[in-house]
């Protein structure tokens, strides 16, 4: 879903094709950090991965008389960038000793066959941003004879789960048969609290493998010792998968010359902010980059995320939807004023301004497009005669202004100024509705391939094509139960097909334009016809809409029927007259 000048190529069918050739707008001011998210979801991000780390934080909280140091964590497997201090509220028996590869606690256990209690405090660190988490020692006096079940005790809070945080594909995980408290071995065996796709055991290995959202696991512990046992749940998470980075590069002609071009999609993930990055490298034209923002939410059971996109990124800036949508409606407002300027003035240089052209490339445009007069060719336009110039010139301004006034419906007496306006307020309204568009929630079924195949797009990876680290993410709109057929989010060409057939319903054009529209052909044993066309209120029935070359398309072919068989995820359509063709839903993909 690239936000595109192209779009102001379709709106209507008529306008604006190089309008986002200008530079970005004044009014919308850029961020400090050009790919940043905005503060509240950035905010949002870090709170997020605080809390998950702090549940995951865990540290053996039973000291032994045997025991004059404990281990404590500045890191926690999964959560790389999130970093840990410690303090004791007393010194006098946990003295914490840190630097900046380790911490321990240096224990001295106090005189008596008693225990003490000490606090220990973690602060973690992200982002700058922080968060606290306590656990309360019971450090064990020098004489004290510790009964079976405080030695079971001791040994479940010696009890955790890691795993290897540079891996995100299945990895098996050892976890601990035995744990020793005073030279006594007490025995460890595991269990699943629960089922989950992400996680298998068998016997003391565990097998997990991560995904885009975090996932909270646990597994129960039963430890044994002497004839007697003890049950325990150890939590852990598995962390998200941070990013998934696609790369294509393929060769494109300009005439007859070829150029290299490499385009780079970053899917990156951090918890609740689905961050796409599109970069792409041109020999031809100037370095671009454009992207989204989305929150998201991840059933990771069912394999859906709901994303829903919060800011755009083009031109080095981050937009809101309401920052956006100001950038265009100012574009909009800037062009046609620049074609009304153009209109009374058709000269070569209102030309460039309006198309934002150099001379050379405003030449070589008119030239093609066939404005300059026989005998002119690309060598020569150049030196063509100020008239001749503002003559072809002048018939752009006409037969553009003809074919707005066609595809308005508007008399011969509409003035070039009262055509612009109607241009303005149909593409204004169009705007709003394709951004609003764009910025709803959407449902997508998504898949994590650690042995990809295809691309995102789901064709199968050519040789110019690649993910990085042979992990990849697609995604899918999913089939919305007890919605008919044209409130599918399906692709937004040919959303319903089969066999050369198909039919696609334009949700914003039929907003803007008050009726209900879309496209449709038919491509059958050479048989092609099709074009726009009108449904009726209820989308049983459609019908193409008349053209010049109306003659062409039979009168059978003209109205049809649709019947939609939801269980299936099809509808059929028929003429009436022996055409009848089963359309499948081909849900939305590209998320570029």
């Amino acid at each position: 879903m690239q936000r595109k000048a192209f779009n102001f190529v379709q709106w209507g069918g008529m306008l604006l094709a190089t309008l986002l050739l200008v530079a970005c707008p004044s009014n919308v001011s850029n961020e400090s950090d050009s790919t940043s998210e905005s503060g509240e979801q950035q905010s949002s991000t870090e709170t997020q991965t605080l809390e998950n780390a702090k549940s995951d934080l865990t540290i053996q909280t039973v000291v032994t008389q045997g025991q004059d140091t404990i281990s404590l964590p500045i890191s926690i497997s999964g959560f790389d960038d999130v970093t840990i201090t410690w303090s004791s509220d007393n010194s006098s028996i946990i003295t914490i000793n840190q630097n900046n590869d380790s911490c321990n606690g240096i224990v001295a256990h106090q005189n008596g066959d008693g225990s003490d209690t000490v606090n220990l405090t973690a602060t973690l660190l992200y982002n700058g941003k922080t968060t606290t988490k306590s656990f309360t020692m019971t450090v064990y006096q020098e004489n004290a004879e510790l009964s079976k079940q405080e030695i079971l005790e001791a040994a479940a809070a010696k009890l955790s789960i890691t795993y290897d945080g540079t891996t995100y594909g299945w990895q098996n995980v050892n976890l601990q048969t035995s744990v020793i408290v005073e030279d006594k071995n007490v025995d460890v065996s595991w269990d699943t609290v629960s089922t989950d796709s992400h996680l298998t055991l068998s016997g003391n290995t565990m097998s997990v493998i991560r995904d885009i959202a975090d996932i909270p696991l646990s597994l129960k512990a039963t430890l044994s010792y002497d004839g007697e046992s003890y049950e325990t749940t150890v939590p852990f998470t598995l962390t998200h998968i941070p990013e998934f980075i696609f790369t294509e590069t393929y060769t494109y002609y300009n005439g007859n010359t070829p150029y290299n071009r490499t385009k780079k999609y970053s899917y990156i993930f951090d918890g609740s902010i689905m961050k796409l990055l599109i970069d792409q490298e041109d020999e031809y034209h100037e370095h671009k980059n454009h992207g989204q923002i989305y929150s998201y939410t991840a059933d990771t059971e069912a394999k859906t995320i709901t994303l829903t996109m919060t800011k755009y990124y083009e031109y080095d800036t981050w937009y809101t939807k309401q920052e956006l949508q100001d950038y265009y409606l100012q574009d909009l407002t800037e062009y046609c004023n620049n074609f009304k300027t153009l209109a009374s003035n058709p000269t070569i240089e209102n030309y460039c301004l309006l198309r934002g052209y150099t001379e050379e490339r405003a030449y070589k445009e008119l030239y093609y497009d066939g404005y300059f007069p026989e005998g002119v060719t690309e060598d020569t336009v150049a030196s063509q005669s100020e008239e001749v110039k503002k003559a072809a010139v002048q018939k752009y301004v006409e037969k553009t202004i003809e074919k707005w006034r066609k595809n308005y419906g508007l008399s011969q007496s509409a003035t070039e100024s009262e055509i612009i306006d109607k241009v303005f307020q149909n593409d204004k309204k169009e705007v709003m509705e394709d951004i609003n568009n764009d910025f709803r929630t959407i449902i997508y079924d998504y898949i994590v391939d650690f042995n990809p195949k295809f691309n995102p797009w789901k064709e199968e990876l050519s040789e110019n094509e690649r993910w990085q680290n042979n992990i990849s993410f697609s995604a899918e709109a999913s089939w919305l139960p007890g919605k008919h057929w044209y409130e599918q989010n399906f692709a937004t060409d040919s959303g319903w097909f089969n066999s050369g057939c198909a039919l696609d319903y334009d949700v914003v054009d039929s907003k803007v334009l008050g009726y209900k529209k879309g496209e449709f052909y038919w491509n059958e044993n050479n048989n092609y016809f099709g074009g726009r066309v009108l449904f009726n209120d209820d989308f049983t029935s459609f019908a193409l809409e008349p053209r010049e070359d109306d003659e062409s398309i039979a009168e059978e072919n003209k109205v049809w029927t649709i019947v939609e068989d939801l269980v299936n995820k099809k509808i059929t359509i028929s003429n009436g007259h022996g055409k009848t063709k089963d359309l499948y839903f081909r849900p939305l993909r590209r998320l570029d």
